[in-house]
């Protein structure tokens, strides 16, 4: 409140009771970067020190690093803001992380213009067309179950020394999650289209699957 009222933008207070002199500390915030690139000082650093599954999103006041560990916090990631507000960008930015450390990524672009980056990068499969999406969703869903099996069969001891036993980590790029969900509704009640087993389950042993979701609906709440 006291910021606000004295006119201060960008700044924290806290009170120092305690002492002969009870006094008001106000300090003024660093402000995160307005934008960030691989060409910024020491951002190519961060990122090959970074662990292969936390990856680097940004930097936040004070040059702090904003990443997020996708194998000890959670194996999905949910993006929901306006339009403009960013999704795309984020989405392109930790896909691109995980193909580098040997990832595939399978892109699912209801939009069709929102990752034109992603075309013919080796270790990319890009969806456009609903049919493909829904066709695409079916197989990972089948690749998600033989996975699971396959973690079964090694157990937890093994797959935590060799993670890539039961292949190279997926990563699912989501865009335009309410639109597309809306679509893949209306294709499945097609006589042709009805669900199959296999069908793709995220919070089922992702983690053992090596199964990555990351999704940006413009509503979380839709979604």
């Amino acid at each position: 409140m006291i910021p606000q009222k004295l006119a201060l933008q960008n700044a924290s207070s806290s009170w120092r009771p305690a002492g002969r002199y009870p006094h008001l500390v106000v300090r003024k915030k660093d402000r995160p970067p307005a934008s960030l690139g691989l060409d910024d000082p020491g951002v190519r650093d961060l990122l090959a020190s970074a662990p292969e599954s936390a990856l680097l999103i940004g930097l936040g006041a004070g040059r702090k690093t904003v990443s997020v560990d996708l194998d000890h916090d959670s194996p999905h990631v949910l993006i929901s803001v306006g339009t403009g507000g960013g999704k795309s960008t984020i989405l392109r930015t930790i896909a691109c992380q995980f193909l580098r450390n040997g990832a595939q990524a399978h892109i699912l672009d209801f939009k069709r213009i929102s990752h034109t980056w992603a075309r013919g990068i080796p270790g990319v499969h890009c969806c456009r067309d609903i049919a493909d999406i829904h066709d695409a969703l079916i197989e990972l869903g089948a690749e998600g179950h033989r996975r699971i099996r396959l973690a079964e069969q090694f157990g937890d001891d093994v797959l935590a020394s060799e993670p890539d036993r039961v292949g190279p980590r997926q990563v699912i790029v989501l865009e335009e999650t309410n639109a597309t969900m809306a679509q893949l509704k209306r294709q499945r009640r097609q006589p042709d289209r009805r669900p199959r087993a296999g069908s793709l389950h995220p919070s089922a042993g992702c983690r053992a699957r090596s199964l990555m979701l990351m999704a940006a609906p413009m509503s979380a709440w839709a979604a």
